[in-house]
């Protein structure tokens, strides 16, 4: 084995070693939501200044009602973030009639 295979050889067996440390954790990950998705989200729905659609002390209580209410079966999408912003933390002069 010439000095490059053999080197090779160790930087692969390390991304081994790495992947099978990475992988110890799989079954106790998961996928979260907070206040700042739902700032980033806000500010994409926006063009321009989106704190004068969104009422921003209103994301927490949407958040948790989102949380409490979540279809289980279904999932939390950006959907779902954008209908709890429009029904928890639109101005009442930004909603449509």
């Amino acid at each position: 084995m010439t000095d490059s295979n053999y080197t090779r050889a160790e930087e692969l067996l390390a991304e081994l070693q790495k992947f099978v440390e990475d992988s110890k954790d799989y079954y106790n990950r998961s996928v979260s939501w907070n206040i700042a998705d739902f700032e980033w989200r806000a500010n994409q729905l926006v063009d321009g200044d989106w704190k004068k659609v969104y009422n921003e002390e209103e994301f927490g209580t949407a958040l948790y009602s989102m949380m409490e209410n979540h279809d289980a079966t279904v999932g939390i999408t950006w959907d779902t973030i954008d209908h709890y912003l429009d029904e928890y933390c639109k101005h009442e002069n930004s909603k449509k009639t």
